[in-house]
């Protein structure tokens, strides 16, 4: 799994601050609340002041039934206002959450599908499950936990200083330690969590690919060979794992040891002005507790940055997923055309992945009620040829015209809403038939689903089962045969009753008669549509109007003319 690039903490702040603006009105009503809680402690740790100086020393308990009420009214006051933070804060987090997973999710599907491919399914995952949950960690609770800590230090250092300015003063000199400390572990951290993350991305993606291809291990009996992997991913994952837990381990010890320093010199300090009488028993056990109470947030600060640092690590990696850049932008001003007949041009494409020109200046013509062939050897840009049409792709240069309007100046879910497509695999989803029927057109009705399953062949395998169309197909329809999930991947296309459709290599897991009996299909559906097929099958190219023969790009005369009916209408290069 590759490293993401660093970026420094004012980027991740930048970068993710406008997923938390619409709850801006939210966030500083939790604010609030957050600074009110510690201000309602202050004054319950001044009261029991009160309580010793004015009822316990004197031995006076007229006033303590008033400090009772007082207190227990501020008690529940201050709970009150904690749980309102806590539930203002939980659903700003979630919130914030959902809107960065659900970008990132959709920009998922938005990447060029090779630079998807390049990517483990399971460290991907991992990123938009774990990581995005460490961004809110970053922007919303350190923001929180900022004005939290803050607002502690302000009322106790106050309650401080109100107590025994001298006192105070003595007190605070060891703050600058707790920063010092911070400052020395928070790199050392931050390096150790990052690591960790992309371990833990590691272990995924070793396990999602293993898993996706659990029949080929089992085949090859490499499941030793795999479990030996991922222990070995997992190992360096403790190590990670244990490389941070020392550094807190060492970290968190020393700042506790700086605090009791802080609270020797204080006790010693007190001690005296109390002997002395200019100190009260109760003003200095009250000094301590708020010195307690003080401690805390101070530690925290010093903590925070480590942490924040911590969580910034998790946004490196979602940075780096949003930083692939879309493999196709919609223009602005985009259209739809009123009426589509089909035709479909390539002018003078040329398409480059790399260094490598997988197309080189192809010009044909596509004609809607036909069925045209895209023919050739592995890697001549068949199915190049295909992501252009689909738009999935842009050409490097040329153009890609649909009723002579270019592809780029179309709205592209309009466009790709005018085209059913059959996949090489066939594809599914885990759902029902129906569900993988209708996946094509949502609001497609029984009857739609049922007729398209008929004409793709594959109605009276749904009917043989218990439950017919609403029986559940499993993950990757693994219960079906390769040329049942391919009819399923028919229907699918045909129920969106698309005027162009692109099917890539759909005979693939078909014997001679069920070749041939898709192919009287796709004739069939030909009449008003435009029928694009990938295939190197003779049964396919024989019954095509129109083939396209791809050699290293480029579009060449067929070595040969299978014998059809009707006769082969040959689509010549233009170079």
């Amino acid at each position: 799994v590759a490293i993401a690039p660093a970026v420094t903490l004012r980027h991740v702040a930048r970068r993710f601050w406008p997923y938390a603006r619409p709850l801006r009105a939210w966030i500083i009503i939790g604010l609030v609340l957050v600074a009110l809680v510690p201000a309602v402690e202050a004054i319950k740790i001044w009261l029991f002041k009160l309580v010793i100086d004015d009822v316990l020393v004197p031995k006076n308990f007229d006033r303590l039934p008033e400090l009772a009420l007082v207190f227990v009214w501020f008690t529940v006051v201050g709970g009150i206002l904690s749980a309102g933070d806590e539930m203002v804060s939980t659903f700003v987090g979630e919130r914030f959450i959902l809107a960065i997973r659900m970008h990132v999710f959709r920009h998922l599907h938005r990447i060029s599908l090779i630079a998807l491919g390049r990517r483990k399914i399971g460290d991907v995952l991992a990123r938009l499950n774990g990581d995005i949950g460490a961004i809110e960690g970053f922007v919303i609770g350190g923001a929180t936990d900022l004005i939290a800590y803050g607002a502690e230090v302000v009322f106790f250092t106050a309650a401080l200083f109100l107590l025994s300015w001298d006192l105070a003063l003595v007190s605070l000199i060891v703050i600058p330690l707790f920063y010092w400390v911070a400052e020395r572990f928070s790199d050392l951290i931050r390096d150790a969590s990052r690591e960790r993350r992309r371990r833990s991305g590691s272990i995924s993606a070793l396990a999602e690919e293993s898993l996706s291809n659990a029949q080929l291990v089992q085949v090859y009996d490499r499941g030793d060979h795999q479990a030996e992997r991922y222990e070995r991913e997992s190992y360096a994952n403790l190590t990670a794992a244990l490389r941070s837990t020392k550094l807190q381990a060492i970290f968190t010890p020393l700042i506790e040891v700086i605090e009791m320093l802080g609270a020797l010199v204080v006790i010693g300090f007190g001690s005296w002005k109390l002997v002395n009488g200019h100190l009260s028993i109760g003003a200095l056990l009250v000094f301590l507790t708020y010195l307690s109470q003080l401690y805390g947030p101070v530690r925290g600060l010093s903590k925070l940055a480590t942490s924040l640092h911590s969580a910034a690590a998790g946004a490196e990696r979602v940075i780096e997923l949003l930083d692939e850049p879309a493999a196709v932008i919609e223009r602005p001003g985009s259209h739809r055309l009123l009426h589509v007949t089909g035709t479909l041009r390539f002018e003078n494409v040329t398409h480059v992945y790399g260094t490598e020109r997988v197309l080189d200046n192809v010009s044909c013509t596509i004609a809607p009620g036909t069925v045209t062939v895209i023919a050739g050897p592995n890697g001549a840009g068949k199915s190049t040829m295909a992501r252009l049409i689909l738009r999935l792709e842009d050409p490097t240069s040329g153009r890609v015209l649909l009723d002579n309007t270019d592809v780029r100046d179309l709205n592209l879910p309009w466009l790709r809403g005018r085209m059913g497509v059959v996949l090489q695999d066939g594809g599914a989803i885990d759902g029902t038939f129906r569900d993988n029927i209708a996946f094509g057109r949502l609001d497609a009705t029984d009857d739609e689903i049922r007729d398209a399953a008929i004409t793709a062949g594959i109605h009276d395998t749904i009917v043989g089962f218990a439950d017919g169309y609403d029986t559940h197909v499993g993950a990757r329809a693994a219960q079906l045969s390769g040329g049942q999930r391919q009819r399923l991947a028919i229907a699918r296309a045909l129920v969106r009753n698309a005027p162009i459709m692109v099917l890539d290599e759909p005979t693939n897991h078909l014997d001679e008669h069920g070749a041939r009996q898709l192919v009287r299909t796709i004739r069939s559906i030909a009449n008003d549509r435009t029928v694009i097929v990938i295939s190197h099958d003779p049964t396919v190219i024989a019954a095509a109007d129109h083939v396209i023969e791809l050699s290293a790009g480029r579009v060449v005369k067929p070595s040969h003319q299978p014998s059809a009916t009707p006769p082969l209408r040959v689509i010549e290069g233009i170079a």
